[in-house]
């Protein structure tokens, strides 16, 4: 857990929302009619650091998985638009969602995204993952327990999930200027290079 810590993507885009999901979903029990676990199972789990740690990793990478697989379809979908020779040109040719999933792998490769633009970034990936989340969970009272028995719940997390898309937006938003503001910016060679230029004349 300490080397995770360490680790800001890991930290923003696994371990915060695996906790965020387990907890929703273990605050959620309590709100059912007929939970599916006894009370001396959920006693357990709450005892057992083990089992805590593994449901949490486990929510964190489902919530992943589905969050890699929404990735690669829109980078698949935006990369094959772009290819299409029918395809006509926009005036908007660098997209929020090309600029976060095609043109932020570009700059990643030639080490131009700052720790900022990182950060940025991995807020829009936590706020999306956190949205995967409550999915997950709503999938799960409506499917597994039965949505007469978890009302409450289900719609306290219909309540919740508007707020976390109009989050999840606003960083995008936020995330795709950074990742412009670091494109345009000049190479930091060129820059150190202009500058010594400056002190050699003076």
């Amino acid at each position: 857990m300490e080397a995770i810590s360490k680790n800001l993507w890991l930290l923003l885009t696994l371990v915060l929302p695996g906790f965020f999901t387990y907890g929703l979903w273990r605050l959620s029990l309590f709100f059912v009619t007929e939970r599916p676990l006894t009370d001396a199972a959920l006693k357990q789990i709450d005892e057992s650091t083990l089992t805590t740690t593994c449901i949490i990793f486990a929510f964190a990478l489902m919530q992943q998985a589905i969050a890699i697989m929404i990735e690669a379809f829109i980078y698949y979908f935006l990369n094959r638009k772009k290819e299409n020779k029918k395809f006509k040109k926009t005036t908007d040719e660098r997209s929020i969602l090309k600029t976060l999933f095609c043109e932020r792998f570009k700059l990643t490769a030639k080490g131009k995204l700052n720790e900022r633009a990182e950060r940025m970034v991995g807020n829009f990936f936590l706020s999306m993952n956190m949205c995967i989340g409550i999915c997950l969970l709503i999938a799960y009272f409506v499917g597994y327990i039965g949505y007469a028995k978890s009302i409450p719940v289900v719609f306290g997390l219909a309540v919740i999930l508007p707020a976390a898309l109009i989050a999840t937006y606003f960083r995008m938003i936020i995330a795709e200027k950074v990742i412009v503001e670091c494109d345009e910016a000049p190479p930091a060679e060129a820059t150190s290079d202009a500058n010594n230029q400056v002190v050699d004349k003076s």
